[in-house]
């Protein structure tokens, strides 16, 4: 995978240090630095041996720069032919001149926190609103402070919910070396609200936010104090535990000699940080506090590095580097150094990016089971095909031979259990790259033809449910451990001519048969791309989600949602769950209220009417945020109208939530942080019955939230009647997913769970 090519215009006190975390990034390349003059900073470039090429933002200043004896690489127009993306750090006003140049150039551009808002696309945080950049032109950073404090709150508002802030910034009135103000001895202060807690209230607008400036004659650092009023109550052990697990945020004593802002520049040093930077803010651990049901501490914020991190961010987003927050920020604050553990070491796998395989025969399961026609055995939708195509470009790319192993159909699926020919095809096309082929599982041709791989060769295998050892049936008669599976035919065959295992196949993730479990007991094991995208967003679901976070629970396989409720109402991942559909019916009779004969035989009919006890102790338990529909959809000798609950009991069925429950849902799902969707509202391949979730998903595709879905009736509610690309993300699996949001292990994820503890080293 090739590198984004960078260029830094405004090489000053911001430019340097993008600069050189540029430089720092494994996957960008800095082309060059723009100044204007031969400035200190310019000056410094030379006397460093030039680790940067230097070009001049004016054609008739660049004799000015060479007559000092500093090299100049070319003009700006030079250097915007060659590059991807702009890092724009000119001094106010400059960024929004040079917009016109990037613009003839076909660049996309950065901007720091001095431009005017109206200068980019989206006002951009890396932590806080991610996904906004993704794909955008022009992006425009928060100012330094902003850039700080938002960290810290937007730590909160994930674990507990941030309903305002008020700030006192304590602001330095210039930078180190800045003479331009002169002499100052006073303390001057702005009118409310500062222009920080403005741009907080831009960049998290659930978030009411106000705030004082205080600029004081001090160059190094800024001190912010806040107090945060929360949405629920959260301890001081609590606050300080979500602050140290934060990659950008340092917990400080002031006990330990941490009292003041050149303290923290001190330290710095002595770590041997280049310049004395720290890209880290810092909170003063002896000032978190409560206030009642506020929470008050106070940070420091090294303003001439704080911004670097979400500068990175913001390549990643716009270049569509990554496309999941903390996939990318992880990659930013590995790259960079951050402060202890980042977050991808924090993951329970490894992934494509701790191994190298160049040379080396790679072995990758991926999941590309596919709808097959039964009359002519072709395939019907390829779109598991496509989501796999990313692994395999990345792994081609690093320089691996590669072994794909997949599965079609299964014995009790006999229909769609075909040969994997048409797969390799398609591949081939998708790819536009010969993928071979061979009708061996792991027999002596496929072995041979795995000796015989080339670097940056593909090789698919055939089908392996015709291999007995990988079908369901001899899966649940069977029950063999993962080191039992080592001496199955496939895994002893196969794995001693391999030298990586990739897992690609989280869609499979319940299976536990010798493809997905066994390899990582002999291999070195990595996640795949979509193995790791999947698991982030659905972490980011339960674990980490900006709030308030809203599911949306319908469709007719009730047990999954009754699994999922239990689990994010009881942890507290749900902020609401609107339940529509079956769910929401069954939700509604609960209390020992009627819907009328035809929809109460259609959940007996079924059985479930043993969902109806659970769904009275959830509404008992969490009242507030379960939301039950207000009206419904009825089939009435096949058209549709709309009845209220007090209209209930009636002797037509029901088909749909009403025009009610879409504006209050609708409502709720607008101001959302978080979505995830599970099962459609209605019965959506009916015309009368589509209504609701055809309203539905055009809410969710148009909310600023961060949505996911999952399910294929789902999925295909969403591609009949809305907009997949308008969804953040789209889960592959079916079983595996419900299983992995209701808390149930699931055999893939314990196994790369153990492959990193025995493999990262």
């Amino acid at each position: 995978m090739s590198k984004v090519k960078v260029a830094v215009v405004g090489y000053g006190v911001i430019g340097q240090r993008l600069a050189d975390g540029a430089t720092l990034q494994g996957d960008m390349e800095l082309v060059g630095v723009v100044d204007a003059a031969p400035t200190l900073t310019v000056r410094a470039l030379h006397e460093r041996g030039m680790p940067y090429k230097l070009f001049c933002a004016l054609p008739d200043k660049i004799s000015d720069i060479e007559r000092v004896g500093i090299p100049v690489s070319g003009t700006m127009d030079d250097i915007l032919k060659e590059v991807d993306v702009v890092l724009d750090a000119t001094p106010a006003g400059i960024g929004e001149k040079n917009k016109e140049m990037y613009i003839k150039y076909g660049q996309k551009a950065i901007f720091q926190g001095g431009e005017k808002n109206e200068v980019a696309d989206v006002f951009f945080h890396g932590y806080a609103n991610y996904e906004k950049g993704i794909g955008k032109n022009f992006l425009k950073l928060t100012s330094c402070n902003t850039t700080g404090f938002i960290r810290a709150v937007d730590c909160l508002d994930r674990a507990v919910g941030v309903e305002k802030v008020v700030v006192t910034i304590i602001r330095r009135v210039a930078d180190p070396g800045d003479t331009h103000r002169g002499l100052v001895d006073m303390l001057k202060v702005d009118p409310i609200p500062s222009h920080q807690a403005v741009d907080l209230m831009l960049i998290m607008p659930h978030v009411k936010a106000t705030g004082i400036l205080v600029h004081t004659p001090v160059s190094h650092g800024h001190i912010i104090t806040l107090v945060v009023t929360p949405k629920k109550e959260i301890t001081k052990e609590k606050a300080i535990e979500l602050f140290n697990e934060h990659p950008r945020i340092r917990v400080v004593r002031i006990a330990n000699g941490f009292n003041s802002n050149t303290s923290l520049f001190q330290y710095a040093r002595f770590l041997g940080k280049p310049r004395g930077d720290m890209y880290e803010i810092a909170v003063f651990e002896e000032t978190i506090g409560l206030s009642g049901k506020d929470i008050v501490f106070a940070i420091n914020i090294p303003q001439e590095s704080v911004t670097i991190p979400e500068t990175i961010d913001g390549v990643r987003a716009c270049m569509e580097m990554q496309t999941e927050r903390l996939e990318a920020v992880s990659l930013t604050n590995k790259y960079l150094g951050m402060r202890g553990e980042n977050l991808m070491s924090k993951r329970e796998y490894l992934t494509l990016d701790d191994f190298n395989y160049r040379g080396k025969t790679v072995l990758l399961r991926v999941d590309i089971n596919s709808p097959i026609n039964p009359n002519t055995k072709k395939i019907t939708n390829e779109n598991r095909i496509d989501q796999s195509l990313v692994t395999i470009k990345e792994l081609v790319n690093k320089g691996a031979k590669l072994v794909i192993i997949a599965h079609q159909g299964d014995t009790l699926d006999y229909q769609n259990l075909i040969s994997l020919r048409e797969h390799a095809e398609q591949l081939s096309q998708k790819l536009g790259q010969e993928v071979q082929f061979i009708d061996d599982v792991a027999g002596p041709a496929a072995r041979e033809k795995i000796k015989n791989l080339k670097e940056g060769e593909i090789l698919l295998l055939d089908n392996l449910r015709f291999l007995t050892e990988e079908v369901s049936t001899f899966e649940d008669a069977v029950k063999l451990a993962p080191e039992e599976m080592v001496n199955t035919y496939l895994v002893s065959n196969i794995a001693p001519l391999v030298d990586y295992y990739v897992n690609d196949a989280f869609a499979a993730a319940h299976r536990n048969s010798p493809s997905m479990v066994a390899f990582q007991e002999l291999l070195p094991t990595a996640a795949g791309v979509l193995y790791d995208r999947e698991v982030t967003a659905l972490a980011k679901v339960l674990d980490d989600p900006k709030r308030p976070c809203v599911f949306l629970l319908g469709g007719a396989k009730i047990s999954d949602a009754f699994s999922m409720m239990g689990k994010v109402l009881a942890e507290g991942s749900a902020d609401y769950v609107l339940t529509a559909g079956v769910t929401g019916q069954i939700m509604y009779i609960a209390p020992g209220k009627k819907l009328g004969s035809p929809s109460e035989k259609f959940i007996t009919d079924r059985g479930l009417e043993k969902f109806v006890e659970p769904a009275r102790d959830y509404l008992k338990n969490y009242p507030d945020k379960l939301l039950l529909p207000s009206d419904f959809g009825i089939d009435d000798g096949g058209k549709r109208y709309e009845v209220t609950t007090d209209d209930l009991p009636i002797e037509k069925q029901l088909i749909d939530i009403g025009s009610k429950t879409i504006e209050k849902y609708g409502k709720i799902l607008r101001e959302a942080g978080t979505i995830f969707v599970n099962g459609p509202v209605g019965i959506y391949e009916q015309e009368i019955g589509a209504y609701g979730t055809k309203e539905l998903w055009k809410i969710i595709g148009e909310a600023e939230g961060y949505s996911v879905i999952g399910g294929g009736d789902t999925v295909a509610s969403v591609a009949r009647l809305g907009d997949l690309s308008k969804i953040d993300h789209i889960c592959t699996g079916g079983g595996a997913l419900i299983r992995f949001l209701s808390g149930k292990k699931l055999p893939l994820v314990e196994a790369m769970k153990k492959a990193r503890e025995r493999w990262q080293s």
